[in-house]
């Protein structure tokens, strides 16, 4: 299985209001510099998959959907409830309120259509409205961002999602889920090191200084697992995030990759990477990475020995 966030600028809206020296800063000019190319990524990725016959996630923020949208009162969005932020400014303070013609980093409507026109039958998740933090904000907020991303992707494009993807892989107010219909989630990346999710910070700090330099050194497999029920709802494993690999990375990763394939066909058990647009848009490397696990994956298929799933998939085979 294999979902990709696809967020341009609101992946990095809440660093920008949290933060907003950070526009100014080296990692957000490389930010856009990836935004710029995700248009050309997706097409190539769609194209590849095509070739293959496989089957994406894709987790879309409703927000992209919009082909313009505008300022009322001199407010973005005054229907929608703010999360609170450090800074004290709107959580929709750097959100153009133009057109995707002149600011195409903050709307990807043309995107979505490209990807439903695909011949190859993807899903569309919910990946919220206007990536909020669903484990920070209020049932209100997170509420409103689920219902303003349905609306607008049924409006829009006639897509009900039954899947969801929470922004910053971060869970919270399921009851909200359940609620408006949804029925399956992927859950946060597990850890090798720390099975935990909190202290976020430390789960946070012992993944990316000692568990992916420890486990790409000795070649261990990702964490697999079985999706569960969650009340009413399916919890689908996260094997984990495509992570910046370099030329030589990407070797090891793939080794990686292939032995948890090898674990999942022999266990029955289920393995599901993601990336996000921008990250496949850094370099060759990383693209060339995910299309091989891709072609991995597909050739286990081809031998019957694994079965390529999306989200919603996941959840009929759970019940």
């Amino acid at each position: 299985m294999a979902t990709i966030d696809l967020e341009l600028m609101w992946g990095f809206n809440k660093s920008l209001v949290e933060k907003p020296w950070m526009r100014h800063s080296p990692t957000f000019m490389r930010y856009i510099m990836n935004m710029a190319r995700s248009r050309r990524v997706v097409n190539s990725l769609l194209k590849a998959v095509e070739e293959l016959d496989f089957r994406l996630t894709w987790a879309v923020v409703g927000h992209l959907a919009l082909d313009s949208c505008e300022r009322i009162s001199g407010l973005p969005h005054p229907d929608m409830p703010r999360p609170e932020t450090p800074s004290g400014l709107d959580w929709y303070a750097f959100d153009p309120c133009s057109d995707i013609e002149r600011e195409p980093l903050w709307y990807g409507s043309d995107i979505i259509k490209t990807i439903l026109e695909s011949p190859v039958e993807h899903e569309i998740a919910c990946h919220s409205f206007s990536h909020v933090d669903f484990s920070a904000c209020n049932r209100k907020v997170a509420e409103a961002e689920v219902i303003a991303c349905l609306l607008t992707l049924k409006e829009r494009f006639d897509v009900r999602p039954v899947s969801f993807v929470f922004p910053f892989d971060r869970v919270g107010h399921l009851d909200v889920l359940v609620k408006h219909g949804f029925k399956v989630f992927r859950s946060p990346t597990r850890s090798l090191l720390w099975p935990f999710h909190r202290p976020r910070r430390l789960k946070g700090f012992i993944m990316s200084k000692l568990e992916r330099p420890l486990a790409s050194g000795l070649k261990l497999p990702p964490r697999l697992g079985v999706p569960k029920k969650v009340g009413s709802l399916v919890e689908v494993p996260n094997t984990g995030l495509l992570y910046r690999p370099s030329e030589y990375g990407s070797k090891v990763l793939l080794a990686r990759l292939s032995r948890a394939l090898s674990v999942a066909c022999d266990e029955g058990l289920l393995i599901h990477v993601y990336a996000h647009v921008h990250n496949l848009a850094q370099g060759q490397s990383h693209l060339r990475a995910f299309l091989c696990f891709l072609k991995m994956a597909k050739a286990f298929e081809k031998q019957g020995l694994l079965c390529i799933l999306t989200m919603r998939d996941a959840y009929e085979l759970a019940v």
